[in-house]
């Protein structure tokens, strides 16, 4: 059962992981009048964000691995599934945003504004490449040209085998980024969580290739933005 709503919207964002991985960044707190969470099990963070607005979330029970893909791995609970995290559940919208990200507060009422006024549950921004991306073998290939995604390519692979044996297209309609979502706490929307978090953990890290085949499901609840629409990259 979802609990009654108290807050609007909240901002959340985290970092697992040792001194050694480039998403090891703290950046601007999205909102002055917004809660904002940062979760993290790194100690040096942890010290670092009490000089912030952010809400600190320090989880001692997630180990540092000082490893990328499990330490991203123990990040993708609470990407795709933040109603496992009581702290967060009273909240009646929730934005996610990677560690590397600055969001844009306007854009993410806006938003929110739009998903009131329509069936949409979630908004998701357009990967850079898409309408240029027609499979998601091209997202997979883009994906494994980088260190930190070919370790598991032969997962990858499988895992989209897989799919397209279950009966899942390789085609993208609209091919979107995951490092940043807005979400209504809603039943549907924990169901879209739980499911793709099973997908993620089958797929391994690339979020994206995953998130491709849990679309083609729930694409009547998406909301498609822009690429960048609501956010840019930071660089600390």
């Amino acid at each position: 059962m979802i609990k009654e709503m108290s807050t609007r919207l909240a901002y959340y964002t985290c970092y697992f992981g040792g001194d050694n991985n480039y998403s090891k960044m703290i950046p601007p707190v999205p909102s002055a009048t917004e809660d904002c969470y940062y979760f993290t099990n790194n100690s040096e963070i942890f010290e670092r964000l009490k000089s912030t607005k952010f809400i600190s979330i320090f989880l001692s029970e997630i180990p540092v691995e000082n490893d990328p893909i499990k330490d991203s791995m123990n990040a993708k609970e609470l990407r795709a599934c933040p109603h496992r995290f009581g702290i967060l559940t009273t909240y009646k919208y929730l934005c996610w945003f990677d560690s590397k990200l600055v969001v844009f507060e306007e854009e993410v009422d806006a938003t929110v504004e739009i998903l009131e006024g329509s069936q949409k549950l979630m908004a998701f921004t357009k990967h850079p490449f898409s309408g240029r991306f027609k499979s998601v073998w091209d997202e997979y290939n883009l994906a494994i040209q980088y260190d930190r995604y070919s370790d598991q390519k032969e997962m990858y692979r499988a895992y989209i085998e897989e799919q397209l044996r279950n009966g899942f297209s390789e085609e993208i309609s609209v091919h979107f980024c995951t490092g940043f979502n807005i979400r209504k706490n809603c039943e549907r929307v924990q169901e879209i969580g739980e499911n793709w978090l099973h997908h993620i953990r089958q797929c391994g890290i690339e979020c994206q290739i995953s998130f491709q085949f849990v679309n083609q499901a729930y694409s009547e609840y998406i909301l498609p933005l822009e690429y960048q629409a609501a956010w840019k990259y930071f660089y600390n």
